[in-house]
Order: structure tokens, then C-alpha cells, then sequence
């Protein structure tokens, strides 16, 4: 392609395969260098999730990178493809940007439950990073690597439950402008973030002080609190995970 010549539509296909990256980019440069999976909410997700258990014993990897408020799973398994005659191994991507729901997080929860020898590990990257990611302008091998070249170096830990990593997603997500806001609720919120803060030394940013005010506020209207039944030890949660 260096050189101007289109490759056989049998190497397109393996490079697709093995890069995960579109054929119009390679061929014309339209579009993202990368292919995300269309998921638009908790069926699609489920489907996707599904169509990687098609053979059975295989070991499959879930990745799940989160800036703390986006979500990205990159499911990896092992696949091959044919190429003059022979079986190639490779190791098979695919990226799915995840719709933040209530249903997507219990189609999760159900698969991780059915799934329970599978890995998955959570990933914690920016805001910057997450952003290509979306735009596919970040591929899965840039990020996870493969038995031939180094990964890049991107901060992981095991991931039990993703229970508590949906919560967080969820508590992060902008507040519906068309919900009324309870002022009572709002008002103790902001009263014992900002008492919190003071007792355990922590400096909160604008940005930061807003983002743990809106997460505690919506934790608490999803769970029914009161005003007066606000929990202490949630908000030291929120405020180390801001």
C-alpha cells in the first residue's frame, strides 16, 4: 500500500482480522483507522457478549477501560484465519463502547455470574485517552498488545465484580436536566461533602467538588436515602474515587 497498490481483498481481510481496523481507512482513509461494535443498549450488549461464547472452552479476556465516566469493553479471545491454505493464529478484538444503564449493568452482572471462569480486568485510563478510544482512533493492540509485540502500558487489577464499577459509572453520569431536583436532599449533599472534605484534609477542585455532589446525590436518589440518613463512609468513597 506504501507504494500505491491496493493489497488482494485476502490480505484486507487478514489485516482487518488481526488489526481490528477498517477496510475503508486501509484502502481510501475514510472514516477511523479502528472498528467499534454497535451497542446501543442492553439487548445489542448482550448479543455481543454472546456471539464470543459461540465456542465452547474457549478462554475469553474482558477488558473494561473507564475514564470513570465512559466505558469501553474489549473482549479478547484467541481466533485464526486462513490464509494460502494454512490456519493462522491470531488473538481476536472487539470493542465495544457500552451504554451506561441500569440494564447494561445487569446484563453484565448475569453474564460475569454464568461466566465466572472467564478474566476480567478493569482498566483505568484519562479522559484524553477514553476519547480516542471512542472516536477509533485507539486500537486494541496499541492498548493490550499480543504474543508478538509489547502492550502499552496501561494500569490494571482484576476485576471480581463489576457491581461496584457500574455504581460508579452511574453516580457519574450528568443529571437528567428534565428531573426535578429534590433541594433538601441537594442541600444536605452539598453540607456534608463539603464538612467531609474539611475533617479528612482533602482539596476539592470546582469541577471535582461538582462531580462528587452530583455522584452522591444521584447514589442517594437511586437508593431511597433521606436527607438525614446520609452515609459518612460513602462520601470518603466518593471523594478518594473523584
Amino acid at each position: 500500500m506504501s507504494k500505491g497498490n491496493i493489497p488482494e481483498p485476502e490480505i484486507l481481510k487478514m489485516i482487518r482480522k488481526r488489526e481490528c481496523t477498517s477496510i475503508g481507512w486501509l484502502v481510501a482513509g475514510d472514516g477511523a483507522p479502528f472498528l467499534l461494535e454497535n451497542c446501543q443498549g442492553a439487548d445489542a450488549l448482550n448479543l455481543l457478549l454472546e456471539r464470543g461464547n459461540e465456542r465452547p472452552g474457549t478462554p475469553i479476556c474482558l477488558h473494561f477501560f473507564t475514564d470513570g465516566q465512559s466505558l469501553m469493553l474489549i473482549q479478547s479471545l484467541p481466533g485464526d484465519y486462513e490464509y494460502k491454505d494454512k490456519q493462522i493464529p491470531y488473538q481476536h478484538y472487539c470493542m465495544i463502547p457500552v451504554p451506561i444503564s441500569p440494564d447494561t449493568a445487569a446484563v453484565m452482572r448475569r453474564y460475569q455470574l454464568r461466566n465466572s471462569d472467564q478474566s476480567y480486568h478493569e482498566h483505568r485510563i484519562t479522559s484524553s485517552q477514553m476519547a480516542c478510544l471512542l472516536d477509533g482512533q485507539t486500537g486494541p493492540y496499541q492498548l493490550l498488545g499480543d504474543k508478538q509485540s509489547a502492550p502499552m502500558l496501561v494500569p490494571f487489577r482484576g476485576l471480581s465484580s463489576t457491581d461496584a464499577l457500574f455504581q460508579e459509572l452511574l453516580d457519574n453520569q450528568p443529571m437528567d436536566q428534565n428531573t426535578p431536583i429534590s433541594t433538601r436532599l441537594m442541600r444536605s449533599v452539598i453540607q456534608c461533602v463539603d464538612s467531609t472534605a474539611f475533617e479528612e484534609g482533602i482539596h476539592l477542585s470546582i469541577e471535582e467538588r461538582a462531580r462528587v455532589y452530583t455522584a452522591i446525590y444521584r447514589h442517594a436518589q437511586r437508593a431511597g436515602v433521606q436527607a438525614d440518613q446520609l452515609d459518612n463512609n460513602s462520601i470518603v468513597t466518593a471523594l478518594e474515587l473523584r
